[in-house]
């Protein structure tokens, strides 16, 4: 077999491969706009917060990244993580679809007072559609801070917990944070397998036919 083929067979497969998953990016999020409005206490037993955001494809979201008053974002810092359905009226549904501990896995300055913390797991497949998700501190503070955006201070995408109870929509300005994920496949698509064994095959054949 010559080199040539064996480097095509090899093309072929890592671009099946490649073509199923996509690099990772935002995928959502709620920029700032605005100055600083203020950090908001933000503690998994007690005062937390749900911000709603919507995926325009399935998507395999991989982190959340928030953006949080300094002194409270450390690498390490124990969090919890909740991610809830929409009830199809703009509200989140009444119990999470996912809730799970975790910690903040790197934290980079947005200002002197502001850090983005950023919490990374592994990929949770998520239809298109619209959900809430929050992340607080686990039984311990985690500040989360909101942007003077120019809207009304009621956001109605925006609901302020206690515990895992909705007490009621939160007039603070917008909560910063984006969706970290890749919305091009959650899984590498039939056809991108199809194509993958394909070319396993026709590897496996060439090294036969050298011997």
């Amino acid at each position: 077999m010559t080199f040539g083929k064996k480097t095509s067979l090899l093309a072929l497969l890592a671009a099946s491969l490649i073509g199923g998953v996509a690099q990772a990016g935002v995928v959502a999020s709620s920029e700032p706009l605005g100055s600083m409005y203020g950090a908001w206490s933000n503690n998994s037993s007690g005062q937390n917060f749900l911000v709603q955001f919507t995926l325009a494809s399935d998507t395999a979201v991989t982190g959340f990244d928030i953006f949080t008053y300094n002194f409270f974002a450390n690498v390490g810092t124990g969090v919890q993580v909740k991610i809830r359905a929409d009830n199809g009226s703009g509200a989140p549904a009444g119990s999470n679809l996912y809730q799970f501990n975790d910690t903040v896995d790197s934290e980079v300055a947005y200002d002197p007072m502001v850090d983005i913390s950023s919490v990374n797991f592994n990929a949770l497949t998520l239809a298109a559609g619209t959900y809430w998700m929050g992340v607080s501190g686990l039984n311990s503070e985690l500040s989360w801070v909101s942007f003077d955006n120019g809207g009304s201070a009621a956001k109605t995408t925006q609901r302020q917990l206690n515990g895992n109870s909705v007490t009621y929509t939160p007039g603070i300005q917008s909560l910063g944070f984006r969706i970290q994920g890749d919305a091009a496949n959650a899984v590498p698509e039939p056809t991108s397998w199809a194509l993958a064994a394909v070319a396993l095959a026709g590897l496996a054949v060439s090294r036969r036919r050298a011997r």
